[in-house]
């Protein structure tokens, strides 16, 4: 495929998309394109005329970010934390060795794996931080009333986790999820 030529408008987006269903020789035979909820792709997909498919990933991202927001302020308060101690090896190094002293457990978690930084990209790494900042982090550092509320944004967003994961499959067809 040749460089993507800017602006990405559905006009241009169907014209590249064309010259590869030409190129390949399955133009006559395509039946439905997905895609994210970008204008240009929806417009594009429509002048194709091929059934549309929006990414369900894509569309529970929109939602749960939509959502967060009334949680901004607390997210915000914690990743900032985690941010603190991942990007300091003293403050890494500190932590593993505490939690290795006190023989520290967890199902999902490990004194070897990284903290895990959030990304504006994936809501996913949202729950991530939020999950390994309850489990890393010394409570005192934020208010009972936060970690509380971390612990029940964690509860709520887990389904979503789930589905994430489900969705998230290479080794089958998640059309049909």
């Amino acid at each position: 495929m040749e460089k993507f030529k800017y602006p990405h408008y559905g006009d241009n987006i169907e014209d590249c998309l064309q010259q590869e269903f030409n190129k390949w020789n399955i133009t006559n035979k395509l039946l439905s394109g997905t895609t994210d909820n970008d204008s240009a792709m929806v417009k594009a997909m429509r002048q194709l005329q091929v059934i549309h498919i929006r990414c369900i990933a894509h569309t529970m991202q929109l939602a749960i970010k939509d959502e967060l927001k009334q949680s901004k302020e607390l997210i915000e308060k914690a990743k900032n934390l985690n941010s603190f101690i991942a990007n300091r090896d003293k403050y890494r190094d500190l932590l593993k060795q505490t939690y290795q002293e006190i023989n520290f457990q967890s199902n999902e978690l490990s004194v070897y794996n990284p903290i895990t930084t959030d990304t504006d990209t994936r809501w996913n790494n949202s729950n991530r931080a939020i999950r390994n900042d309850g489990e890393l982090l010394e409570q005192k550092l934020l208010t009972n009333s936060d970690w509380q509320a971390l612990e029940e944004l964690i509860i709520i967003l887990r389904p979503f986790v789930d589905a994430t994961n489900l969705m998230s499959g290479s080794t089958y067809s998640t059309l049909s999820l």
